[in-house]
């Protein structure tokens, strides 16, 4: 029988192999639907799958007998991620290289880390310091795709976009923290809601 902590890192590795497909995906099904649409599909799905599993539960009832509080943290969830995160980032697989996206796409710990000094009052260490300024290099060399003779960006608008979710994601990352509730109870609400804002996004803009 393996750990608990085995089991983390097998999880943990998992969820990178499939997350490395992630790009190819996102940039096949771009040149046939928007990124609203695809983000309306996608978010939909993760809805239903989510509402059978808490019903294979027997929990369903109780994932939604939650504190106004807890209500007001979803709906805030719900538009940080799948909303505004995914809108965001699927823009920026739609003007980038996959691969430059999916590095990009990346910098999300390094700005968790940078948004946990003040929101959670934590302190960073020097090792922590170093491996930021790692990280910042090989951010500068992938935009810079290893030249530094001159600057030539393939798409300011797209690197724009990949950096500026990690935000979202950062900032989605640090409230889910702070709420204790069941995972998977706690993220079908938050995607109820983040249907919801994805449906009336894509009928205000009219997308076909």
């Amino acid at each position: 029988m393996i750990s608990r902590q085995q089991k983390a890192y097998i999880l943990a590795l998992a969820a990178i192999l499939l997350w490395s497909t992630a790009g190819s995906a996102f940039k096949i099904t771009l040149d046939h639907i928007s990124a609203s649409q695809l983000l309306l599909f996608a978010a939909f799905f993760s809805m239903l799958f989510l509402f059978g599993w808490k019903a294979v539960e027997g929990k369903l009832a109780g994932s939604f007998r939650i504190s106004r509080r807890e209500w007001l943290n979803s709906a805030i969830m719900g538009l940080l991620n799948p909303f505004a995160y995914y809108i965001i980032l699927f823009e920026a697989y739609d003007l980038l290289l996959a691969q430059e996206a999916v590095a990009l796409n990346y910098v999300w710990p390094v700005t968790l880390v940078l948004l946990s000094i003040p929101v959670l009052k934590q302190r960073i260490g020097i090792y922590s310091i170093l491996a930021l300024l790692v990280s910042f290099a090989g951010l500068l060399i992938i935009i810079m795709k290893g030249s530094f003779g001159g600057i030539e960006l393939s798409s300011p608008r797209g690197i724009f976009f990949a950096l500026i979710s990690s935000v979202f994601w950062a900032s989605f990352w640090l409230m889910n923290m702070k709420d204790k509730r069941e995972e998977a109870a706690k993220l079908l609400i938050n995607f109820i809601f983040g249907f919801a804002y994805i449906l009336i996004y894509v009928i205000v803009i009219k997308e076909e």
